[in-house]
């Protein structure tokens, strides 16, 4: 191990080195990140941070919560930066500068990609948690897993993306779960629904290594559950990711109408559960934009049909994001909490005490709305209120670095804590009843007037209809 990292370091150091003799340029087949910068802005109050958000949602790319409370962390292009310090010193809001150089952190992270790949010397067929993978080793990886381990893991292929990449997932069980009558709790991870989140496939992967190579030291939780994971549910963002602009989040289809050049879906926006309801953009070009219809996306519909499918015995549906540092339960697209808050808040505190006791990293739990900010149409409340998964949470991982997601060095560290809080959940719901009554929650009519005016970021219970059309939708619970 020990020679190991001295020959990834030095290699590291020979790339960099190499590089920057020939001049090249930080971002030769990346978006060219050069002028960005990463902020972390202070907004006080929940009042200030609606009224920032109003005014700047459409133009602002909010990556993660930033260090300190009601404080956010944005990703800013060089033209945006004069304008939104002028905004702050106008309200009288701080900030801190957190990455004064994102071009050379993308380019950092290129080279420790390159190295890391090299050093450990990659089969197509295998990982390491030394670098982040691509989709096709991912792939191959799994495939090899359902060969030498037969009786104990199954791929499950999902249908295709719109580029063409086969959705894959594997199904993992103990031997002595081989009789495919029995009917078994199940765990259902999924990750990467955007794009850039690259720790969350890596946690994913973690898991299904952990689950099948370490199959001796982890019988308990084999005994108890089936696991299905799902390790890219985004796969076309995710190599678009890799190969072009780092920080890429939605799809990679186009506007199927062809009124908007801009590409891609927000994935974790495109489910039929209070679709663009809040939290979501009408607008192609913007990064949170749902679509033009609910499961306009072909990995949406491969994962909605996951969850009928599996409904019947899935104890808990866990979706890995990145970054935060929380774990979030249902609802996301308002404030109401749902039925058995209580028990889920006690699921996702059972993770974030595992986490901080093994490693001291902190986590909040809460609803997804209540504690991060609103926004429907996402994986996790269309699990919940409509496939009744009866443990529903997502997940979002530490970012650990002044980029986006952690450095090589600190993938190791957070996948393994990662899976220690992931197994402190499974073992609280463990007895837990399986499929939710829900808490069906119907729209009275729509009061809808013509107008020209479109709904701000936060505004709730708002909905557009078309850029004439504005309807005010009321809710009753029944």
């Amino acid at each position: 191990m020990f020679v190991l990292k001295v020959s990834l370091l030095l290699l590291l150091g020979w790339l960099f080195n190499l590089e920057s003799v020939q001049g090249k340029n930080i971002t030769d087949y990346h978006l060219n990140y050069e002028g960005y910068k990463i902020f972390d802005i202070h907004l006080e109050n929940p009042q200030k941070y609606k009224s920032f958000m109003d005014d700047f949602h459409k133009s602002l790319d909010v990556i993660g919560r930033g260090e300190e409370p009601h404080s956010i962390r944005v990703l800013l292009e060089p033209s945006k930066i004069p304008t939104i310090k002028n905004y702050l010193k106008k309200h009288q809001l701080t900030y801190a500068t957190i990455n004064n150089n994102v071009a050379k952190s993308v380019h950092i992270e290129r080279v420790v990609q390159r190295a890391s790949r090299s050093a450990v010397n990659n089969n197509d067929d295998d990982i390491n948690f030394y670098s982040y993978q691509r989709f096709d080793v991912i792939n191959n990886y799994l495939d090899r897993l359902a060969a030498e381990f037969p009786q104990q893991v199954t791929t499950v292929e999902l249908g295709q993306s719109y580029e063409g990449r086969t959705l894959k997932a594997i199904h993992i069980h103990s031997q002595q779960s081989g009789d495919k009558s029995e009917k078994k709790p199940l765990i259902f991870i999924d990750a990467g629904l955007h794009a850039r989140e690259w720790i969350a496939h890596a946690t994913a992967l973690y898991v299904i290594q952990q689950l099948v190579e370490n199959a001796t030291f982890y019988r308990r939780e084999l005994e108890m559950y089936d696991w299905l994971i799902w390790p890219v549910v985004n796969p076309d963002g995710y190599e678009y990711s890799h190969t072009s602009e780092r920080f890429w989040r939605k799809t990679r289809q186009p506007d199927p109408e062809g009124y908007s050049k801009c590409v891609g879906v927000d994935l974790n926006r495109n489910f039929d559960f209070y679709w663009a309801f809040v939290g979501s953009s009408f607008d192609p070009c913007d990064i949170d934009y749902h679509g033009p219809e609910p499961f306009s996306e072909p990995e949406a519909v491969a994962l909605r049909e996951l969850l009928f499918k599996v409904n019947d015995t899935c104890r808990m549906y866990l979706t890995l994001h990145s970054y935060g540092g929380y774990f979030l339960y249902p609802w996301g697209y308002d404030n109401v909490l749902p039925p058995n808050w209580r028990y889920l808040d006690a699921v996702a505190r059972a993770g974030l005490e595992t986490i901080r006791n093994a490693s001291g990293s902190f986590y909040t739990a809460g609803s997804s709305a209540r504690t991060l900010y609103p926004a429907s149409g996402a994986s996790d409340d269309f699990a919940y209120g409509v496939a009744k998964i009866p443990v529903v949470m997502c997940m979002e991982l530490p970012s650990g670095g002044s980029g986006f997601d952690p450095p090589a060095d600190r993938i190791l560290p957070l996948v393994a804590e990662s899976w220690q809080g992931i197994r402190a959940m499974t073992r609280e719901v463990h007895d837990y009843p399986l499929r939710n009554g829900g808490t069906t929650i119907a729209l009275n009519k729509q009061q809808c007037v013509h107008t020209s005016r479109k709904p701000t970021f936060v505004e709730s219970h708002q909905r557009l209809r078309s850029p004439q059309t504005y309807c005010f939708v009321h809710l009753r619970r029944i």
